[in-house]
């Protein structure tokens, strides 16, 4: 059970409160589960591993699959949150 008041912490409309809250459940429970692949977000920003403490014992290889994030401002990622959750 989330104990934060992620609407008020993030100004998110509460129907978007409630899915943060059920992506972070969701995320908690692969965790726990054992559901950790190696799967990095790569972008021309942020290459994939370049900052991980972890990268030596996650065995990613170059070539694995990995995320990627699109930019997208503020009220774009509000309204892909909307859609996804209608």
């Amino acid at each position: 059970m989330l104990l934060v008041d992620i609407s008020a912490m993030f100004c998110l409309p509460e129907q978007m409160a409630e899915r943060v809250k059920r992506e972070v459940v969701l995320m908690g429970e692969a965790l726990m589960g054992g559901q950790t692949p190696a799967k990095p977000v790569d972008s021309a920003d942020y290459p994939a591993c370049a900052y991980c403490d972890y990268k030596a014992l996650c065995g990613f290889e170059e070539g694995d699959p990995v995320r990627e994030i699109a930019k997208m401002d503020r009220e774009d990622a509000l309204k892909l949150l909307e859609q996804d959750d209608a």
